[in-house]
C-alpha cells in the first residue's frame, strides 16, 4: 500500500510532470519522424525495386535480337473485283505490311511490288477466294565466334486475305445524245428514236444504248408544261431512269423552227454516166428548237462537182437547202455499175437455177443458185477511162458449211487472172431455208479504156444463190463535209490546217464613210453583218450587211447612240434582229434588214443559280453573243471569261481564252470560236473549244501581204501590215469570215478602213487520184504499146556494216536482213521509214549458210527469212530488241520445188511464189503447185502484191538491174529496166557490188543493195511515167 501511495506522489510530483513530458515529446517526435521516413522510404522503395526491375527488363530487352514477326495484308482503297469474269488480282491491288520487331521495339513497313509475291486460285475470276501473299526477308549476315561471317537463312512468312466477288450491277444512266426530235406539239407523243444513251456499271464498264434498248415512262404523252422525258433501262433485276429534256408549244403554235445544219446519212451510190443531180441521199436536217429530222428531196437539191458521175472522176455532192442554199453538207458518192442476176441482157450466167426468193429481211430477190463446177457469170464494164475500182458479189450461202471463194471461183479481167481474195469467206447458213445475203469485195480490178470482159467461174460445185455483182469506185481519201471538221481534225491530230485565204471584201468595198473602223460580226445565215465605228471615245455602231458571194454592203443601218467602244462594238444575230452592244451593258436592236429604228432590247438576260459564288450578270458590258440553235445554248464573251448558257440563259459553264490586245468570239452548231489579235497581227490565231468548254486547238490564219494589199487605191502600193489588226469572225456557209481594221494607210491611198477576208479548206480535185502498183502500170504500157524503165534512187544508208541481203514489208515497218560471219549469220533490223529509224534489232541468228541467203518473206504473223532451205522466224508483235529468230518447221512446203531460195508470199492471192535451183513457182497455199520452173537467170529474190509477182536479177557490177514481172498464175508480164546503178559514186567506187534484195512497201518497189565495204544500203525504184496516157502521174 505505502508503495502504491508512493508511485501515486511520484506521478504527482512536479518532476515527474516535467520528465513525462519531455519523454512523451520525444516520444511522439520519435513516432513523427517514424511515421515520416516510413511514408517516404515505401515510395522510395517502390521506385527503387521498379527501377531495378526496369533495369533488368531493359537488360532482358536489350538481348532480343531483330526479329521478322510476319506480314500482313488487305486491300488497297478502291480496289473491288466483279462477277464479270476479268477478275484478275496483281499485286499493286494489294497493300502488304512486314512487321518486325528489335529490343522490344516494334516496326512496319510496307513492301513495295517487287518484294512479294501472291498466288490467286484459279477459279478466282469465277467464284473469288483467298489471295495469299509471301515475302520473303533475308537477315542480314553475322560472325562466328572465328570472326567469319555467317549468312542466316531467309525467312519467308505469309499472310492470306479472303475476297468476295461483287456482283455487276447497273450504277448510272446518262443521255448521251438527244432524240431526233426534242421540240413538240402538244398534240405529238414523245419520240425516243435518235436517242442515245450510257449505261455505266459499278465495275466501270460502260454500255451505249439505242432507243431500242430503253423503255419511255408514262404513256409519252405531252403537255405544253412538260420540260423532260423520262426514259429508263432495266437488267438484272436493277432498273435506272434518266431526264430526257424537251420543249413543247401547243399546236396553234407549234412550228419545227428555222433549219440551221444539214447531214447525209448513209452510203449515197449512182450509177457510172448519171446526172449527180439526181442522187438521193438520206438527208437529216438541224433546225433551231433543236430537232434533227429526216427531210425529203423536195427540201433540198444536189449538185456534183462533176456533172455526170463517172469512174475515173471523184463524185462530191453539195446538199444545200432550198429555204438557204448558204446552208448545206457535202458528201462522196460511189459510182456503180450493177448486174442483177435476174438481167439476162447485161449479166450472163450458165448454170445454175433462177427463182426468185425471200431474204432474211423479207424481200424479194431475183437469184440464180446451185452453182456446179464449170458453170459461168459474166458481164461486161463500160469504162471511158483506165481506172481501178472494187469488184463485188452479193451472195447468200446455202450450205451448212463455210464457203471459201477462192476455193470454188476463179476471176478472169479482160481474159487475164485476177486472184480472188483468199481470205473471204461465207459463213455457214444458221437455216438453209432462209436466204442471208452478204456483198464481199472480191477483187480490185484494172479496167481498160473499153468495155471490159468479167468472167466468174466455178471451179468446184457451189451450194450459193448469186444476186448481184457490183463495180465502184469512190474518193476513199480523207473526207471533211466541213470546215469545222477540217480544223477539228487537222488540230486534234497535231496537224497543221492548210487553210485557203481569199478577200471577201476589200477595203474599198467595205467602206462606210463616217464609220471606217471595222469590228465584230455575225449572220443570219444568208448574210453576214459587221460593225463599224469612227474614232472616237465614245462611238456610235453602224452595222453593214454583205451578200457572201460578192462581198459588197446591200444594206447599212443607221447609226446607234454613242454609247459603245472598240472592246464592245460588235453585234448578234437574235430572233431575227441584229442585237448591238452598249458599254454599259445594255443593248439595242434593229430588223435584220437593217430599216427602221434602234430600239431598246431586253432579249439577254444571263443568269447563274448557283448556290454558292453566283455571278451576277446585271449590267455587266458583253462582248460577243452567238445563239446555237442546234444546241439550244449561248456563248457570251463577258470580261476575260467565255461563257456558256442554256436556253433559258442559265450558266452551264465557262473558260478563259489565251488572251491578246483584240479579241472577239463567235461560234457554229459544233464549236466557239475566240479570234484574237493586236496591232501589226494580220495572222490572227483562232482558238476553237466545243461546247463544253473543252479546248480543241488553236488554227493560224495564213493570211499574206498579196491578200491584203487587194482594194488599195493607189496602184502598186502595199498596206503596211504594222498598222493592221484584225478584229470580228464569223462562220457561214461552211467558210470563216474575218474583219479587219487599219489606220494611217495614205501610201496606199485608202487611210482607215476596214476589210473582210473569207477562209476555207482543201476542196477534193475533180479527177479520182487512182495509185496503181508496179505491175499495173507495166500492164497500162503494154496496152499502149510502150516498154517502162526505171531508174535507182540515191542509196539510203540503213546500217554501216554487215551485206545486205533482204527486206519485207508488213505495211508499216520494213524488216532488214544483214549478215556477218561470211554469211553464216544473220541479224534482222526492224525500221521504221516515216522516222527514219531503226526501232529494234534481233539478236544474231548462226545458221552457218554459205552464200547468198535470209530472203524475206512475211506469213502467218512472222517475219521470216530462208537460209539453205530452212526458215527462221520471229512473231511480228514479239518483234523486240534481241529477240530471237528460231528454225520454224511450219513452213516445209516451200522446198516442194527443191531446196528454196527465196520466197514471197500473199494474203490475197493465198499463194506463194519461190525460187528454187534459179526458176520461180508458184503455189498456193492449200499445196496446189499453179505454175513451175518458170526460168529466171541470176534471181536474187522476189516480192509480191495481190496480183503480181516480181523477181529481181543481179550479178556483180552491173549497171541494169532488171526486174521480172509475172501475173500470180505464172505469166509473165514484161521486164522492167532498172538502169543507173553505176551512176552512183560509191557503188563505182566499190570492188563490186549487186541487188540482193527486192520489196513492196505501200506499193513501190525497193531495192537491196550489197557492197564490198559499204554496209547495207536500199534504193527506191523511180518507174518514168512519162510515156503514158490516161493516168494522173
Amino acid at each position: 500500500m505505502s508503495f502504491l501511495n508512493k508511485t501515486i506522489e511520484v506521478l504527482k510530483s512536479k518532476k515527474f510532470l516535467r520528465i513525462f513530458t519531455v519523454a512523451l515529446s520525444l516520444v511522439l517526435i520519435g513516432v513523427f519522424a517514424l511515421v515520416t521516413i516510413l511514408s517516404s522510404y515505401i515510395p522510395w522503395k517502390d521506385y527503387y525495386d521498379k527501377a531495378v526491375a526496369e533495369k533488368e527488363h531493359q537488360k532482358y530487352l536489350n538481348s532480343l535480337p531483330f526479329e521478322f514477326l510476319g506480314i500482313s495484308m488487305e486491300l488497297s482503297d478502291g480496289v473491288r473485283y466483279y462477277t464479270d469474269g476479268r477478275a484478275n488480282p496483281k499485286k499493286g491491288d494489294f497493300e502488304v505490311t512486314a512487321h518486325f520487331t528489335e529490343k522490344g521495339k516494334d516496326s512496319d513497313t510496307i513492301l513495295s511490288t517487287d518484294e512479294f509475291t501472291i498466288e490467286v486460285p484459279e477459279t478466282f475470276s469465277e467464284k473469288g477466294g483467298t489471295i495469299k501473299a509471301s515475302y520473303t526477308y533475308q537477315p542480314e549476315d553475322t560472325k562466328d565466334d572465328k570472326g567469319e561471317t555467317v549468312t542466316p537463312e531467309p525467312i519467308t512468312k505469309t499472310a492470306t486475305i479472303d475476297i468476295s466477288l461483287t456482283k455487276v450491277a447497273l450504277s448510272k444512266l446518262e443521255l448521251t445524245e438527244n432524240p431526233y426530235r426534242v421540240h413538240y406539239s402538244d398534240a405529238m407523243k414523245f419520240d425516243s428514236e435518235g436517242i442515245k444513251l450510257n449505261a455505266t456499271y459499278n465495275n466501270g464498264d460502260v454500255i451505249a444504248l439505242e432507243a431500242k434498248d430503253i423503255k419511255v415512262l408514262g404513256n409519252g404523252k405531252l403537255t405544253a408544261d412538260t420540260k423532260a422525258v423520262k426514259v429508263g433501262y432495266e437488267l438484272g433485276g436493277v432498273s435506272l431512269e434518266c431526264d430526257v429534256p424537251v420543249t413543247v408549244q401547243t399546236a396553234a403554235t407549234f412550228s419545227e423552227g428555222n433549219v440551221i445544219k444539214l447531214e447525209t446519212e448513209g452510203e449515197v451510190s449512182l450509177s457510172n454516166g448519171a446526172d449527180t443531180s439526181t442522187a438521193e441521199p438520206t438527208v437529216r436536217a438541224t433546225y433551231d428548237t433543236g430537232n434533227r429530222l429526216i427531210i425529203g428531196k423536195d427540201k433540198y437539191s444536189v449538185k456534183g462537182n462533176v456533172k455526170n458521175a463517172s469512174f475515173e472522176k471523184n463524185c462530191i455532192l453539195t446538199v444545200a437547202y432550198k429555204g438557204n442554199e448558204n446552208i448545206s453538207c457535202k458528201t462522196a458518192a460511189s459510182v456503180v455499175s450493177g448486174f442483177e442476176s435476174e438481167d439476162g441482157t447485161a449479166t450472163t450466167i450458165v448454170g445454175g437455177t433462177k427463182k426468185t426468193v425471200t431474204d432474211v429481211n423479207g424481200a424479194q430477190v431475183g437469184v440464180t443458185e446451185g452453182f456446179k463446177k464449170g458453170n459461168t457469170i459474166g458481164f461486161n464494164i463500160s469504162a471511158s477511162a483506165i481506172n481501178k475500182g472494187q469488184l463485188a458479189l452479193r451472195l447468200a450461202n446455202k450450205s451448212s458449211s463455210a464457203v471459201k471463194l477462192a476455193n470454188v471461183m476463179s476471176l478472169k479481167v479482160n481474159g487475164r487472172e485476177v486472184p480472188i481474195d483468199a481470205r473471204l469467206s461465207l459463213a455457214a447458213a444458221s437455216d438453209k431455208a432462209k436466204y442471208d445475203f452478204t456483198t464481199l469485195i472480191i477483187a480490185t480490178p484494172l479496167l481498160k479504156a473499153q468495155s471490159n470482159g468479167i468472167s466468174i467461174a466455178f471451179e468446184a460445185d457451189a451450194d450459193v444463190a448469186f444476186d448481184l455483182a457490183e463495180y465502184s469506185t469512190k474518193y476513199d481519201g480523207v473526207f471533211y463535209s466541213s470546215m469545222d471538221e477540217y480544223i477539228t481534225q487537222c488540230l486534234t491530230k497535231g496537224i497543221t490546217p492548210q487553210l485557203i485565204v481569199s478577200m471577201s471584201s476589200d477595203w474599198q468595198e467595205a467602206f462606210v464613210e463616217g464609220s471606217q473602223y471595222l469590228h465584230g460580226m455575225c449572220s443570219d445565215g444568208k448574210n453576214y453583218y459587221v460593225a463599224h465605228s469612227a474614232f472616237v471615245t465614245e462611238r456610235a455602231i453602224r452595222i453593214s450587211k454583205h451578200d457572201v458571194e460578192t462581198g459588197k454592203i446591200i444594206a447599212t443601218s443607221p447609226l446607234t447612240e454613242a454609247k459603245s467602244n472598240e472592246t464592245y462594238a460588235s453585234c448578234a444575230y437574235i430572233d431575227g434582229k441584229i442585237v448591238a452592244f452598249y458599254s454599259d451593258g445594255t443593248f439595242v436592236a434593229i430588223n435584220s434588214d437593217l430599216k427602221g429604228e434602234w430600239e431598246s432590247f431586253d432579249g439577254l438576260k444571263f443568269k447563274d443559280e448557283r448556290e454558292e459564288n453566283a455571278i451576277d450578270f446585271t449590267g455587266k458590258p458583253v462582248k460577243d453573243v452567238f445563239y446555237n440553235g442546234a444546241l439550244q445554248k449561248y456563248a457570251a464573251f463577258i470580261g476575260n471569261q467565255v461563257y456558256i448558257f442554256n436556253k433559258d440563259m442559265v450558266l452551264e459553264t465557262q473558260f478563259s481564252p489565251a488572251r491578246d490586245d483584240k479579241m472577239r468570239m463567235s461560234g457554229s452548231t459544233d464549236y466557239i470560236y475566240v479570234s484574237t489579235s493586236a496591232d501589226g497581227k494580220y495572222q490572227p490565231n483562232i482558238q476553237i473549244y466545243d461546247w463544253s468548254g473543252k479546248k480543241v486547238g488553236t488554227a493560224v490564219i495564213p493570211n499574206t501581204q498579196e491578200i491584203m494589199d487587194e482594194g488599195v487605191i493607189n496602184a502598186g502600193s502595199h498596206i503596211n501590215l504594222a498598222k493592221v489588226n484584225s478584229q470580228g469572225i464569223v462562220t457561214m456557209n461552211d467558210s470563216w469570215y474575218i474583219s479587219f481594221s487599219c489606220w494611217q494607210q495614205s501610201a496606199a491611198g485608202i487611210g482607215d478602213r476596214g476589210c473582210v477576208i473569207k477562209v476555207d479548206y482543201p476542196q477534193i480535185s475533180d479527177d479520182l487520184d487512182m495509185t496503181f502498183s508496179t505491175g499495173e502500170y507495166y500492164d497500162i504500157a503494154n496496152d499502149q504499146g510502150k516498154t517502162l524503165s526505171a531508174t535507182p534512187s540515191s542509196l539510203k544508208l540503213i546500217e554501216k556494216s554487215g551485206w545486205s541481203m533482204d527486206g519485207v514489208s508488213d505495211g508499216t515497218y520494213i524488216y532488214y536482213m544483214n549478215n556477218t560471219s561470211g554469211n553464216g549469220a544473220t541479224t534482222v533490223y526492224k525500221y521504221n521509214p516515216l522516222t527514219d529509224e531503226t526501232v529494234a534489232r534481233s539478236a544474231q541468228n548462226t545458221h552457218k549458210t554459205e552464200g547468198d541467203n535470209s530472203k524475206a518473206f512475211i506469213k502467218d504473223g512472222k517475219v521470216c527469212y530462208i537460209a539453205g532451205g530452212k526458215v527462221y522466224s520471229c512473231k511480228l508483235d514479239e518483234f523486240v530488241n534481241n529477240c530471237e529468230f528460231k528454225e520454224d518447221s511450219s513452213f516445209e512446203e516451200i522446198n516442194t520445188f527443191g531446196k528454196a531460195f527465196a520466197a514471197a508470199w500473199s494474203d490475197i492471192a493465198g499463194r506463194y511464189a519461190i525460187i528454187a535451183a534459179g526458176k520461180l513457182n508458184i503455189l498456193s497455199g492449200s499445196g496446189v503447185k499453179i505454175a513451175t520452173d518458170i526460168a529466171v537467170a541470176n534471181a536474187k529474190s522476189v516480192t509480191a502484191d495481190d496480183k503480181y509477182v516480181y523477181v529481181v536479177r543481179s550479178a556483180n557490177k552491173w549497171d541494169n538491174n532488171p526486174i521480172e514481172i509475172f501475173t500470180w498464175d505464172g505469166v509473165k508480164v514484161g521486164t522492167l529496166g532498172v538502169s543507173g546503178y553505176e551512176s552512183n559514186a560509191t557503188l563505182a567506187a566499190e570492188n563490186w557490188f549487186n541487188v540482193q534484195g527486192v520489196y513492196m512497201h505501200n506499193g513501190n518497189l525497193y531495192c537491196v543493195v550489197a557492197g564490198a565495204k559499204m554496209g547495207f544500203n536500199v534504193v527506191s525504184v523511180d518507174i518514168d511515167l512519162s510515156g503514158l496516157t490516161g493516168i494522173k502521174k
